[in-house]
């Protein structure tokens, strides 16, 4: 396993430990950088030749789907962001063994998708309030389907 850490992964612990506030975080981790660039300029002082390439490996930019073996990472083909495959669902099928869009966009791609038959909906699928049935959420203008609590007429009442 590799000792190097990114920055999105230790911004990750920090909030994971407990550092919610986002000016605290960003304070925190300006400390950081400010610290570690000392300790790089320190440890290149010290050892004479040591280049800042080797204290933080350039970085080859992938295109979206793309991934390194030997960084063990993987370009999201949602948020097109590098990410390391711990922050991927795991593939079989997959060369790497993992899928090429990340957790956080597949959870919010599978907020969006809509039950399409109304035994998939809760109690059968939406009440309708002037016809009084309940429909599946497609038959119900988008201003429903983005707050299902808001109580608006499906599609039929409306045209009629």
């Amino acid at each position: 396993m590799s000792t190097l850490i990114g920055r999105d992964d230790l911004k990750a612990k920090l909030y994971s430990a407990g550092v919610k506030d986002p000016g605290k975080l960003n304070e925190v981790m300006r400390l950081i950088d400010v610290y570690s660039i000392q300790n790089a300029r320190r440890r290149e002082d010290f050892e004479g030749d040591l280049s800042p390439r080797v204290v933080a490996p350039a970085f080859t930019p992938l295109n979206p789907g793309e991934w390194s073996p030997a960084l063990q990472v993987t370009c999201c083909i949602g948020c097109t962001r590098v990410r390391r495959w711990g922050d991927f669902h795991v593939d079989k099928h997959h060369p790497t063994g993992h899928r090429i869009m990340c957790r956080d966009c597949r959870s919010l791609s599978e907020e969006k998708t809509l039950p399409l038959k109304a035994a998939d909906v809760r109690r059968g699928g939406w009440l309708c309030p002037k016809c009084e049935k309940r429909k599946i959420p497609v038959e119900f203008p988008l201003e429903k389907r983005e707050n299902p609590r808001k109580s608006v007429k499906c599609l039929s009442c409306l045209s009629s």
